[in-house]
């Protein structure tokens, strides 16, 4: 640096863009730590970059500053990180703000311009009652004081699809509600699916089946599927395992 690319933001971008990698070098010695990075390199022999010393001094090659991200100059100093003309990234603007509403599963931001952003932050961006909850406080409030809304995160998952397995299972399966709710948001019956999943254990048919999910209302209204480890056939084969050479299989 400077003599392969202009600053850290354009290796560690070009390294995301052109490699897929989640995170580029500089951003990954920030994670470690610049000034660890450079001390187990010196301790090993090894030579410190002299760039890699200007971070560890100054405590990494990006900071926050007031609500802005900026990156580490050669000569010591931050400047702002400037996003490309049409590029606006919601993990940038909400280091500045606060979320309009928000709960356990979802978040509404000010995106600016009047435009809304329904955030999906539960695990795996599965979606719940919590999540339809906030998506329909959301319509209201964008309907009253704003000017339009989009769905978005930045997550690896946009989202798995809709969460069951908070159902509460005793007696009978508490889906009725739950697929209830999904339907009112819009998704209709013929889009929900009950996945049944009993891992290596044989599958349930049947009257059994019938007796786990509880309610004839979702045998009739939504398709129940079972997942079955045992047929092979439903599988594609991804091959094994590099040290243990584990078959692995996905459906």
């Amino acid at each position: 640096m400077p003599e392969i690319a202009d600053d850290v933001v354009a290796v560690d971008q070009g390294m995301k863009t052109g490699y897929n990698w989640k995170r580029g070098p500089f951003e990954m010695i920030d994670q470690m730590g610049a000034a660890w990075f450079a001390d187990r390199l010196a301790a090993e022999k090894l030579p410190v970059p002299p760039f890699l010393g200007v971070a560890a001094r100054a405590g990494g090659f990006y900071r926050v500053e007031n609500g802005r991200i900026e990156h580490l100059k050669p000569d010591g100093t931050y400047t702002r990180l400037i996003r490309p003309e049409g590029v606006l990234l919601l993990s940038d603007v909400k280091l500045g703000s606060k979320p309009i509403i928000r709960n356990g599963s979802a978040s509404l931001w000010d995106i600016g311009d009047g435009v809304a952003c329904l955030e999906f932050h539960s695990k795996m961006n599965a979606l719940d009652q919590d999540s339809l909850g906030l998506l329909k406080q959301s319509l209201d409030h964008v309907a009253k004081k704003m000017k339009a809304l989009v769905i978005h995160n930045e997550a690896e998952n946009f989202s798995v699809g809709a969460n069951v397995g908070l159902a509460l299972f005793a007696a009978n399966v508490a889906l009725w509600p739950m697929i209830e709710d999904l339907m009112a948001a819009g998704i209709p019956a013929s889009g929900i699916t009950v996945l049944v999943a009993t891992g290596l254990h044989r599958p349930n048919l049947g009257a059994e089946l019938e007796e786990l999910v509880g309610d004839p209302w979702v045998m009739k209204t939504v398709a129940v599927v079972n997942h079955d480890a045992r047929d092979d056939a439903a599988h594609v084969d991804l091959g094994f395992t590099a040290r243990r050479r584990t078959p692995v299989g996905i459906d």
